[in-house]
């Protein structure tokens, strides 16, 4: 014979009372940070730098060799030492004791900008200020000469 079950409501499960979270354990790691070798402790099992901000640099050192940003020393040594150490824009000398960002720093500007098909090449960089090349942006410019300053004429005399 077949069994017959009950019939009207439905038992239900009994409910346990809500249990407080259990604490979790949080690991901490301590390393040294790949960009600028400052020790650091993380709760990141797998990080490599003490911020953010050595995270960004090192990216973007990174993308820019991939990408064959970066000019050479030794192509820069040769286009200074071929310009004077003289800002092609407003012809003023360049100082070779300050870094960038100061804005009488040295920099290497291409004549034709590399987004518009500009190289890397000798012939398409010349030494600048810091200032002078940001100003500038990627115009093609055109080198005013100094105020004073003798003009060539076209027309041989």
């Amino acid at each position: 014979m077949a069994r017959r079950l009950p019939v009207g409501p439905v038992p239900r499960a009994r409910q346990l009372p809500p249990q407080p979270p259990s604490p979790k354990l949080r690991t901490w790691v301590a390393g040294s940070c790949a960009e600028c070798f400052e020790p650091f402790i993380d709760r990141q099992p797998h990080a490599r730098y003490c911020s953010t901000a050595c995270g960004r640099r090192t990216g973007r050192r990174a993308w820019k060799e991939r990408a064959e940003r970066v000019v050479p020393a030794a192509v820069r040594a040769f286009v200074y030492e071929r310009d004077g150490w003289t800002c092609w824009l407003c012809q003023r000398p360049i100082r070779r004791d300050v870094q960038a960002p100061h804005p009488l720093s040295h920099s290497v500007d291409h004549v034709v900008p590399q987004s518009r098909g500009g190289r890397h090449e000798a012939s398409n960089l010349r030494a600048a200020h810091f200032l002078c090349n940001s100003l500038r942006g990627d115009r093609c410019a055109v080198v005013q000469p100094k105020a004073g300053a003798a003009k060539r004429s076209s027309h041989p005399s």
